[in-house]
């Protein structure tokens, strides 16, 4: 069984330049928030809504304004890193990285990421940016929305109290995360059965994707940044350890050693953005006054 060591780095370089070529880093970037510790994976597929099951109500002897436009926010929710390292692999049919090409490797998920949004509370994520009203600390997306609302009818900032069943819409926030975790897993379970019944795909099949190539393209991207983080990263030991380990279990013989599957592992302070859309149960339920939807794109802060 051959071995790895620093002289394939530049091997390596190579293959990163090719694949930085062809612009399969576009969704991955350094945010420019107060936490910069790791990157942040963008994947478009990753993007759904939910509608609240109740419209808010008030004190009639509030005088009610029209509110203003919704925007974008950004929040940001601490998950386990351990967990969402299930997510993706990559298929080598070679157990050094010497002989790299751009169609050596081949990209996937893994099954042991099913359901894997199933106890993640979307709407404790903290929003860190164009929050509604940034006096207040609480500033948990459930807070922030229901401000959003009070904001849109009257077009202040802290007039929550307005609403009769405050109480009700934060929890009404709160019980679309269970919303969104079966929108979420519905998506990551269908690439999981993709990968499972058409194996892991090479870039070129993965450039004739039609749809969810993003997703491909972000385990692309993190093989990239862990094989080019440097000779003593913990990012790069890593993937080697990994590829040793792989290796060792899927070969019999020299003669016989066959593909590997190996796991592409994110690093501690990586981020995977999501965007969550939510929506009042009535659009118009105030006269004139018209409620419009508010997103939010959620970094999964991994930890």
């Amino acid at each position: 069984m051959s071995t790895i060591d620093v002289n394939s780095l530049q091997q390596v370089s190579n293959y990163n330049t090719l694949l930085l070529q062809q612009s399969l880093i576009n969704n991955v970037y350094y945010l420019d928030i107060a936490d910069t510790s790791g990157y942040v994976f963008e994947i478009t597929a990753f993007d759904t809504s939910g509608t609240l099951s109740l419209d808010p109500t008030f004190d009639t002897a509030i005088q009610q304004d029209l509110g203003l436009a919704d925007c974008s926010a950004i929040a940001v929710l601490d998950v386990s890193l351990t967990a969402f390292n299930s997510i993706f692999s990559f298929q080598s049919d070679s157990d050094d990285l010497d002989d790299l090409s751009i169609n050596d490797l081949k990209f996937g998920l893994n099954t042991a990421a099913t359901d894997i949004f199933s106890s993640l509370a979307f709407s404790y994520g903290t929003v860190v940016e164009q929050q509604v009203n940034s006096y207040y600390s609480n500033q948990e997306i459930y807070s922030d929305y229901v401000r959003n609302l009070a904001k849109q009818i009257t077009g202040g900032y802290s007039a929550a109290d307005i609403f009769t069943n405050e109480a009700g819409l934060v929890s009404g926030v709160q019980a679309l995360d269970a919303t969104f975790q079966q929108s979420f897993n519905t998506i990551i379970n269908s690439l999981i059965s993709e990968t499972s019944n058409n194996g892991h795909k090479s870039i070129p099949e993965i450039d004739a994707l039609t749809e969810n190539a993003t997703v491909y393209k972000a385990a692309i991207a993190l093989f990239v940044i862990n094989v080019n983080s440097g000779a003593t990263s913990e990012r790069l030991i890593t993937l080697f350890d990994d590829i040793t380990t792989a290796s060792a279990a899927a070969t019999v013989s020299e003669a016989n050693a066959g593909p590997i599957v190996v796991p592409l592992r994110f690093h501690s302070g990586d981020k995977i953005a999501l965007r969550l859309v939510y929506k009042n149960f009535d659009t118009n339920p105030l006269g004139n006054n018209i409620i419009g939807p508010r997103s939010y794109k959620l970094l999964l802060n991994l930890i």
